[in-house]
């Protein structure tokens, strides 16, 4: 009786059929031939990164799927990307950021699914870099040949969604809000559009973090009384303080913190209560601005009027837009198949510029990517650099170009009675070009049969090796 495994099974790219690794396989082929008559060289990093790269410069979505593990001290991921370690080895190479450098990764990425769909923790990426190159040209660029290589696949023309960071950061700053307020906003784009959630659960949202509600924060927090947004609970901030010093005058802590923590904490939240009209203010601008979608010509026309008179700045930003949606027309892309939505939001936060999505005439989404000048710096450069890249999902591709691929080539099987000449044999064919593959079992019926005399019949035809080049004509000839 045969022993039964302890090990449980873990879903494997091996048991994938050869359909879609054939797909895979002329996807990669194909994209990386486009990618290269526009000067993109081939770049690769090794799966194990410093987990640096990506704790401290990705969301907080990503940050939570990373695989991770620590060896000699260090802690180490899995690449959940190749932007970030492009950058890394940008600044590597070239400290001072004095070239353009144009670069295509293609290999596989790895992301935790938290248990819900283990077989998707493993994904195939392809895309490019253009790093130190800034601008409307070298944004088109990008956007222009992600566009293309959806077309050179066979899945049509590509639906362009745009949107700019730069843009809707530039917006939000005429409200003044502090650094985690901002974050937090920016961080619920996707809530203002969505049905189940929409304004009221961003509000609620700025009530618990900038009102500080009892009721959702640690209940041995003092300073939680002075920020409750009912009325009647708030004291006089002097006598709170007062209490509170009082209460630490010989040094003691209370919840863990020193008194100089606990007065800048309250004197923090007392600060934000007063700034929540403001807050209220950028809230209602964001739900406006999120509402637009549409062609870049309505779109356009609606930011101009969101924009203040002396705001030269974002007026700078938008016209850097149009430029780069004029030149995406001159590269070939249709007006009808780019659409401006301004508030567009991505995963990953190092985002600074234009940001965009791929997608399908059917509504598959396929790729995207953006600008990122800030990332060089951000990973230890002496300053910015500017740089865009984008990223095709290259599972979800091959699974829609399944019904495209290209039959491979005939694999002619051979056998022989001596395995010497039946190498000989499948040797001076696969040498010219003609897979072989050698059956072992004489007993499998076989396309090219080697005789006792050495010679190889095919279709009714005998062969010496020495006349190898006129069965590779025969071969050539036969229907496939």
């Amino acid at each position: 009786m045969q022993p039964q495994s302890s090990v449980s099974p873990y879903p494997s790219r091996v048991d994938e059929d050869q359909t879609r690794l054939q797909a895979m396989l002329q996807l990669s082929q194909r994209l990386e031939a486009q990618m290269a008559r526009y000067g993109y060289d081939k770049f690769d990093t090794s799966l194990i990164q410093n987990a640096d790269l990506f704790l401290t410069k990705a969301g907080d979505e990503i940050i939570t799927h990373l695989f991770t593990f620590e060896r000699g001290g260090i802690q180490l991921a899995l690449r959940p990307e190749f932007t970030a370690s492009a950058a890394h080895a940008y600044i590597q190479r070239y400290p001072l950021g004095a070239a353009v450098v144009r670069w295509q990764f293609n290999g596989l990425v790895f992301q935790d699914d938290l248990g819900h769909d283990v077989s998707r923790c493993q994904r195939h990426h392809i895309g490019a870099e253009l790093i130190g190159a800034g601008g409307a040209a070298a944004d088109a660029e990008i956007i222009a040949m992600a566009a293309q290589g959806v077309s050179e696949i066979g899945l049509g023309s590509a639906q362009v969604i745009i949107g700019h960071v730069g843009l809707m950061k530039r917006l939000l700053n005429r409200f003044h809000l502090d650094a985690q307020t901002a974050r937090l906003l920016l961080a619920n784009l996707t809530a203002f559009r969505t049905i189940a959630k929409g304004k009221q659960y961003v509000l609620d949202l700025v009530d618990r973090l900038l009102m500080g509600k009892v009721e959702t924060l640690s209940d041995d927090d003092p300073t939680d009384l002075v920020a409750s947004s009912d009325e009647s609970t708030l004291l006089n901030t002097r006598q709170i303080l007062d209490v509170l010093l009082d209460a630490t005058q010989h040094g003691v802590t209370m919840g863990g913190r020193t008194r100089q923590d606990i007065v800048r904490r309250l004197l923090h939240k007392r600060q934000r209560a007063a700034e929540r009209p403001q807050i209220i203010a950028a809230v209602d601008f964001l739900d406006a601005y999120s509402a637009l979608d549409g062609d870049f010509n309505s779109v356009f026309e609606s930011i101009t009027r969101m924009i203040d008179t002396d705001d030269g700045e974002s007026k700078s930003i938008l016209n850097e837009l149009q430029q780069t949606i004029d030149l995406l027309m001159v590269y070939g892309l249709s007006a009808n198949h780019i659409r401006v939505r301004p508030a567009l939001a991505r995963n990953w936060e190092y985002y600074t510029g234009i940001i965009f999505e791929l997608g399908t005439q059917g509504g598959a989404h396929i790729g995207g990517g953006g600008r990122y000048d800030e990332l060089a710096r951000l990973l230890g450069g002496a300053r910015d650099i500017p740089a865009v890249g984008f990223v095709y999902y290259a599972d979800e591709i091959a699974a829609l170009t399944k019904s495209h691929v290209t039959a491979p080539s005939i694999v002619y099987s051979l056998t022989a009675k001596s395995q010497t000449v039946a190498a000989q044999w499948a040797t001076g064919l696969r040498g010219r070009g003609i897979p072989v593959r050698l059956l072992l079992d004489r007993a499998d019926t076989a396309d090219l049969t080697v005789n006792a005399d050495d010679t190889l019949t095919y279709n009714g035809k005998s062969y010496l090796l020495s006349q190898i080049d006129n069965l590779i004509d025969a071969l050539g000839a036969a229907p496939r």
